[in-house]
């Protein structure tokens, strides 16, 4: 055996023959010039600020690997990117949902309270009771509209098509028939909720339903006819698309809001008078409803059908939740895992190049999390447009706002999450960087 044997570039030259990628070129290099010459020509990181191995471990979850490719670490980047934009779509949705069922202004309801069949003097004596925040009347009937062009509406275009609307009057189709409101002495508190525009407030204005506006195509400043008595018309311009409560037994958004005196002018049908009533904060109001009822008839503000049929899926979102959060994190154990076992010669050329154990075991570690903020970073903005698609379906077929409610406390846990479960799934790895024989590594390559 010659003199130079034991010269530890000619040993990583008998048992390392030079490959593709990062590992071939460490060989390649320890087994030409002196090895601190060769480690100051091709690892720059080494003359960075900072510990070292930092910075290997950002080269390997964001540098080329064998063949000249990304390859290697895009089982762990892609898999848990989208385990995370389901988690993010799912939170969004089920947060979305939460909020419109908590809060019954986003479908309409501003008060707790009904008083059916009421009169002005109900609602003045109400307004002075202690227990009341605010009341006011409200009628509800039914109109007969059509565009603003004069096409005919035809049959089956909405609920309650011309047919009744059309008797005793002559008209092949005068228009179809919807489900129309005003709100007597509005307050601040109750009327409609409005999601574009505000409330009419003169004889010639007209607030939609979004399910009116969409199907008539109407937007703020568009005009549309009401039918009146005795066959006159009025032309009213839209001010405002909202949704108010379901009081005769419509769908949500599938009704309009007229001024009194209009809506008096235009309804086919007996106008339903009713008071509605909101309750001081202190106040529960099912314990004021079962006082007044007593006097009254009246009942509690209830969700729409949509919106009920929403609530009712109860934990779902959460067990969604939870499933994709687990298979997130078995996405991230099993890529690194298939990863690092890949990337054993790797770790073992860095530690003939001096690296101790424990800056060995930091670069899997440095690598993992790096890789888990990548899938966050990744994940996040593709589930909430994924989420922002499928709400906006929902809100549509709901007939509610369709802007979005934010996870903000998932958002803003998430990097955290990561780098926590990035070092929890690279431990593994880590701890065999540590127990292993360089000399053994590169000798079974």
């Amino acid at each position: 055996m010659s003199s130079s044997s034991g010269d530890p570039a000619t040993v990583l030259r008998l048992t390392a023959p030079p490959r593709a990628g990062l590992a071939g070129t460490l060989a390649r290099t320890v087994a030409g010039p002196p090895p601190a010459a060769a480690t100051a020509r091709t690892l720059p990181a080494m003359t960075r600020p900072g510990p070292i191995w930092l910075w290997m471990g950002t080269a390997f979850a964001i540098g080329r690997g064998r063949g000249g490719s990304r390859a290697g670490r895009r089982p762990a980047v892609a898999g848990a990117a989208l385990s995370v934009a389901g988690l993010v779509a799912a939170a969004t949705i089920a947060e979305g949902v939460q909020r419109l069922v908590d809060e019954p202004t986003r479908y309409g309801w501003n008060a707790d309270i009904q008083i059916i069949d009421a009169r002005p003097d109900i609602a003045n004596r109400l307004a002075k009771d202690p227990r009341v925040a605010a009341v006011t009347m409200a009628d509800q009937s039914t109109v007969l509209i059509e565009p603003d062009d004069g096409t005919e509406v035809g049959a089956g275009s909405g609920p309650g098509d011309a047919g009744p609307g059309a008797i005793g009057r002559g008209d092949a189709d005068p228009g179809d028939e919807v489900t129309a409101y005003s709100i007597y002495h509005e307050s601040p508190s109750i009327g409609w909720t409005m999601l574009s525009g505000r409330v009419p407030h003169s004889p010639d204005e007209i607030a939609l339903g979004p399910r009116v506006a969409r199907r008539y195509g109407l937007d703020l400043g568009d005009h549309i006819y009401v039918q009146k008595k005795y066959g006159s018309k009025a032309r009213l311009e839209v001010v405002g698309i909202g949704i108010g409560p379901v009081l005769g037994g419509e769908r949500l958004g599938e009704s309009v809001l007229l001024e009194p005196d209009v809506l008096a002018q235009a309804q086919i049908t007996e106008p339903w008078r009713v008071a509605l009533v909101r309750t001081v904060d202190l106040v529960d109001p099912a314990n004021l409803a079962a006082a007044l009822a007593i006097e009254y008839e009246l009942d509690l503000a209830r969700p729409p059908s949509e919106v009920a049929d929403l609530g009712g899926i109860g934990r779902l979102p959460v067990i969604l939740e939870t499933m994709l959060a687990l298979v997130a994190v078995a996405a991230a154990g099993h890529a690194m895992g298939v990863t690092w076992r890949r990337r054993q010669r790797e770790l073992a050329v860095l530690r003939t190049l001096g690296f101790t154990p424990s800056q060995t075991a930091a670069v899997p570690l440095t690598t993992s999390c790096i890789n888990a903020l990548l899938a966050v970073g990744i994940g996040v903005p593709v589930g909430l447009a994924v989420a922002r698609l499928v709400w906006w379906e929902i809100a549509t077929a709901t007939g509610v706002a369709a802007d979005l409610a934010m996870p903000v406390e998932l958002l803003a846990a998430l990097p955290a999450v990561a780098l926590v479960v990035g070092l929890l799934t690279a431990a593994a790895p880590a701890w065999r960087a540590t127990r292993a024989h360089p000399a053994v590594v590169l000798r079974g390559e």
